[in-house]
């Protein structure tokens, strides 16, 4: 493997690894805005 497909590799892996989070942290925001609709829902 060259040094340029080295570098490709490991810059696709850490946006793979940024994506990842983001969607786990999209995924936590959406739980918490489905938990708070609910609580609101028991108040009216």
């Amino acid at each position: 493997m060259t040094e340029l497909e080295t570098l490709l590799l490991n810059e696709f892996e850490q946006l793979q690894t940024q994506h990842e989070i983001q969607q786990k942290e999209f995924v936590n925001l959406y739980n918490d805005l489905a938990e708070q609709l609910q609580q609101l829902e028991t108040l009216i």
